[in-house]
């Protein structure tokens, strides 16, 4: 990897249960990130943009009355370099 083109990241983003999601939009209309994209034939939000996410923030998980959005239960950071290389833990960088 080139060391130029490298940065540190961290992988945090939003998982949704889908089978707990009841399509109330309160997650995509409140997140002011564009994590979300709303999905109109399936009712739900997807994350479509997870690398607009901000580290450390649970403010949609917080606000889901069905509990239905969940986040690492901590920060992974990762060396990545825009290609996809594997990180020091074998896992493939975004």
């Amino acid at each position: 990897m080139d060391a130029s083109h490298s940065e540190v990241r961290a992988i945090w983003w939003p998982t949704v249960d889908y089978e707990k999601c009841v399509g109330c939009q309160d997650c995509y209309n409140f997140c002011k990130h564009a994590v979300y994209e709303w999905d109109a034939d399936a009712g739900h939000p997807v994350v479509t943009h997870p690398e607009n996410c901000v580290p450390g923030c649970k403010a949609c998980a917080k606000i889901c009355d069905q509990e239905a959005i969940s986040f690492p239960e901590r920060t992974i950071w990762c060396t990545c370099g825009g290609g996809g290389e594997e990180d020091e833990a074998g896992g493939v960088a975004p």
